[in-house]
């Protein structure tokens, strides 16, 4: 597996952990069924995605490189669900312009727009410049600890 495919996991686990995150927010208790079906299609993904090479050399990789990005991520603690969602529609942004098989698009697609409901609920208006302006920040840091 390249590794662009395995940052591309590991993307894909911290916006799936953004999902497992938001079920727990009592922030978030009228967005549940966003939250549910963001959950499980994401967690799929991660499972369908296509895997190459030698598997337990890339399970290394992108687990020593979620352990850093959670330690990233609650580093920052207190952090809102504003926050969480925002670094998930980057990380998602960022993956579409990357990923040119067509398959792999498709499949984003779904996670996608849950996360773009789920921000909808959350911040309608789209006023929260301090939570987005932390979020770039952490997910810049994030990049870092991917380029590792």
């Amino acid at each position: 597996m390249s590794k662009a495919s395995r940052q591309s996991l590991v993307l894909l686990a911290i916006v799936n952990g953004v999902f497992l995150t938001a079920a727990e927010c009592e922030e978030a208790a009228a967005c549940m069924a966003t939250i549910e079906y963001g959950k499980d299609i994401s967690t799929r993904l991660i499972h369908a995605y296509p895997e190459t090479g030698d598997a337990g050399k890339n399970m290394r990789w992108m687990t020593e490189r979620l352990h850093q990005a959670d330690y990233c991520l609650n580093r920052r603690v207190p952090y809102t669900l504003v926050q969480l969602v925002s670094i998930g529609q980057m990380i998602m942004a960022d993956l579409s312009g990357m990923i040119r098989d067509r398959r792999k698009l498709d499949m984003l697609e779904p996670v996608i727009e849950a996360l773009d409901g789920l921000s909808d609920q959350l911040d309608p208006e789209g006023s929260r410049f301090a939570d987005y302006k932390a979020a770039d920040l952490t997910l810049r840091e994030l990049y870092g600890i991917l380029e590792m």
